[in-house]
């Protein structure tokens, strides 16, 4: 990817025009406690043409102007009693213009008044943006309600993104850097991020013109291109900016995702996610409704928690049903409520959610599903009950007939599922490892585990992980397959075919498993097998091959020297998949060899280039062939 310089520029410390322009106010408001004069306002471009073009000057006053401000001076109008302070460095990018000042400074007092009022308006200006970009904690830099204020009038709603990287936040010296800006900038190449200040939590950018779609899709994606620039995210928390909605409110959307997040232990939430996480279970907000249990459980010192809600979504919540069990009970949404309990062991809990879905039965004629957390269940610390009894719940959601589910390994697993979805991996491993604290021979959480650590660049762990749910279920093929793509990863082919064999053996015919496993026999240097493997899944799905099929077909064609064939395949797969570039890569490599067509290639390398996102592996494949393409225009 081409990197693109950040919005905020160089150190945020140094006001641009843009900055000058949402500043003002303050400036003028503090300025007038040391100066009288009527009014002012800040111009941005180049004072000594588009800002002098907008005044009314006699062309000789005009003349003096554009001389003095070419200079960076400031200039005093006695005519129209106005004064025109210059910002920035030679050339200036706007000026600071006051009405109305007293006709009583004269020519000679001007000229050692002048100096001092730009110097000061420059320091005031640089101090108020280092200022208002930092807030303490549980609160949000004032700039960033100035930011929306104005990006509201001028352009498109985009988004609010609070990110934490290992290190803290910005700085005053530099703000979040580069890498950060670039990181950004790739996840959503479609807009330039502006720094709006930090907190003790983190740095607050705006990203303009992001969609909630694109917002969710790079939020998801944000840990493992972190990685790879060295740059670790402990946090990141995003809100899509709401159309017409005043600065604080748009703040306040996202601090109910960091509310949220808190409780419910991630550290990657979009309220998009949050939102739709909240219809499945019935909330109306997850956070506070946390909030309100946790306080309650303290109160009256109860030790379970039940959640649930009325069959159908509708109607009152299940205060009625709690008076029937003898709880107490916290509404959590339109017809969902927390049943605070008070059992003594864990199998007191598995009671109490039969009582309270028999109890439902005779009420509503229906028993729900309900989810269920104790003080008794290992791992689970008091704070957390009402969260745990939320996953359980969701837990419960996912059986095939309404159950009361009591909070284990399992629901460990459906929360681990959950956060990795949303983009928060190392929540993920955590929710997995508590899991496998409940329940250490669960395959499948061993499997989850190992794709998590996968995703987080940590192969050596995940083998092992993956390695040990084959033990643990030698007959499922996912721990099969996944061992085999991970080896793969780690350069060790053969062992991976192999493992990848017995995959196969247990699943003949699985798209996922052939495909992976023609993969391996190519990188094992078997191409003749690879292709044996690909071709005919290939022709079993001429309309809807996947891409990596198609692209280990073109690319064991191409190992045989079938140059024809793995074009076709190759082209096949970006006619659905335009924006893939590790296929542009291969096309282009064998455009320029044995293809002859140079042309060709160079373009097809530059999309690839523009692209981003490559492995590796593929990246040192890219380089190496921009490298060899001869000059532009070289018969």
């Amino acid at each position: 990817m081409r990197e693109q310089a950040p919005l905020w520029g160089g150190t945020p410390s140094t006001a641009g025009a843009r900055e000058a322009g949402r500043l003002a106010p303050l400036v003028l408001e503090w300025l007038a406690g040391h100066l009288a004069f009527a009014g002012g306002a800040f111009h941005a471009g180049d004072p000594a043409g588009a800002v002098l073009d907008a005044l009314r000057l006699s062309d000789r006053q005009r003349a003096r102007a554009a001389e003095a401000l070419a200079r960076g001076e400031a200039f005093w109008d006695r005519v129209g009693l106005r004064v025109l302070v210059p910002l920035g460095d030679p050339p200036p990018y706007g000026a600071l213009v006051l009405e109305g000042v007293s006709r009583a400074v004269g020519p000679d007092e001007a000229e050692r008044w002048l100096p001092l009022l730009r110097e000061a308006v420059q320091e005031k200006f640089a101090t108020l943006l280092r200022e208002t970009r930092r807030a303490a904690d549980g609160r949000m830099p004032r700039y960033a309600a100035l930011a929306l204020a104005d990006d509201g009038r001028r352009r498109p709603p985009g988004a609010l993104l609070s990110l934490s990287l290992a290190g803290g936040p910005g700085t005053e010296a530099g703000g979040p850097g580069r890498r950060a800006a670039v990181l950004l900038a790739g996840l959503w190449p479609e807009t330039t991020p502006e720094w709006l200040g930090a907190t003790p939590r983190g740095d607050l950018f705006l990203l303009p013109g992001v969609d909630p779609e694109r917002l969710r899709e790079g939020l998801r994606r944000l840990a493992a291109p972190g990685r790879r620039r060295g740059l670790r995210v402990q946090a990141a928390l995003a809100a899509p900016l709401a159309a017409g909605a005043p600065p604080e409110a748009q703040l306040r959307r996202l601090d109910r995702v960091r509310r949220a997040a808190e409780a419910l232990e991630t550290a990657v939430l979009g309220l998009s996610d949050l939102e739709a996480w909240q219809r499945r279970l019935g909330l109306s907000d997850a956070a506070a409704a946390v909030a309100a249990v946790q306080g309650r459980l303290r109160a009256r010192r109860a030790r379970g928690v039940a959640y649930l809600r009325r069959p159908g979504g509708e109607g009152p919540p299940a205060v009625e049903l709690a008076d029937r069990v003898g709880a107490e009970a916290v509404p959590a949404g339109p017809a969902a409520a927390f049943l605070l309990l008070a059992p003594g062991a864990r199998g007191a809990l598995r009671e109490a959610g039969a009582r309270i879905r028999e109890a439902a039965r005779g009420l509503w004629g229906e028993a729900p599903p309900v989810g269920l957390s104790g003080a008794e269940i290992p791992t689970l610390r008091p704070g957390r009950l009402a969260a745990a009894a939320l996953w359980a719940y969701a837990h419960a959601l996912l059986l095939p007939a309404p159950e009361a589910v009591v909070f284990d390994a399992v629901t460990r697993n459906v929360q681990g599922d959950e956060l990795l979805a949303w983009g928060d991996p190392a929540g993920a491993c955590r929710a997995y490892r508590a899991g496998l604290r409940l329940d250490p021979e669960s395959a499948n959480l061993h499997n989850s585990l190992g794709v998590c650590l996968g995703e987080m660049g940590r192969h050596a762990e995940a083998e092992g992980a993956f390695r040990r749910a084959a033990e643990l279920a030698p007959d499922d093929f996912m721990a099969h397959y996944n061992l085999g793509g991970a080896l793969l990863r780690r350069g060790r082919a053969r062992e991976a075919a192999d493992r990848l064999e017995l995959a196969w053996r247990i699943r003949e015919g699985d798209l996922l498993v052939g495909t992976r496993l023609a993969e391996a026999r190519l990188a094992a240097g078997r191409p003749e097998a690879a292709l044996e493997l690909a071709a005919p899944l290939a022709r079993s799905r001429r309309d809807d091959a996947p891409l990596p099929l198609l692209r280990v077909l073109g690319r064991a064609l191409f190992r045989l020297g079938r140059w024809p064939e793995a074009r076709e395949a190759w082209t096949r797969a970006l006619a659905r998949h335009p924006e893939d570039a590790e296929t542009l890569v291969d096309l282009a490599a064998g455009y320029l060899e044995p293809g002859g067509d140079p042309e060709t290639a160079r373009r097809l390398a530059r999309q690839a280039e523009d692209r981003g996102g490559l492995p590796p592996e593929t990246a040192r494949r890219l380089a190496r062939l921009l490298r060899r393409l001869p000059p532009p225009g070289t018969p």
